[in-house]
């Protein structure tokens, strides 16, 4: 970095390490930034100016690589996802944070249930033989089925 090349005011340096740290970028702006008398239109568009200035995207970078330096990126990713539950201010990305870590942790598994599985192997071959009747005798004969046996055919 040559001098002076990332000089940010107080006030983007303080956007810049909270977005780095998971902040979105109209809370960061907010954080910093008087925007007390601002309405929620103008603070979106006046965040992303910010985020964009090429000194504070440079330092929001060097924030973030300073973060993963000996830290693996799971490591990382699980601190983003608890600091925004803890502390985000949005109840839907707070419900999205809580679901990303339990799914982390095995809370959630997706579970499929197979009706099959609950079936004999002389019934998935008679499945399988459809309205063939010659399959369906041929199976019989092999597999030794009475005709009165119980079939799911």
């Amino acid at each position: 970095m040559k001098a002076g090349e990332h000089v940010l005011t107080r006030k983007q340096e303080g956007f810049a390490q909270d977005v780095a740290a998971g902040k979105t970028q109209t809370d960061a702006y907010r954080a910093n930034y008087d925007t007390q008398t601002t309405n929620d239109e103008t603070v979106y568009p006046e965040a992303s100016r910010v985020a964009a200035n090429r000194k504070v995207s440079a330092r929001i970078k060097e924030h973030v690589d300073k973060a993963f330096d000996g830290v693996s990126v799971r490591e990382y990713v699980l601190g983003k996802l608890k600091a925004q539950l803890e502390s985000g201010k949005n109840e839907g990305a707070k419900m999205q944070a809580a679901k990303l870590l339990g799914m982390t942790e095995g809370m959630y598994r997706e579970v499929i249930e197979d009706s099959e599985s609950h079936k004999t192997m002389a019934e998935l071959l008679l499945q399988a033989a459809g309205d063939d009747p010659a399959k369906v005798l041929a199976l019989k004969q092999v597999l030794d089925l009475d005709d009165d046996a119980e079939t799911t055919h």
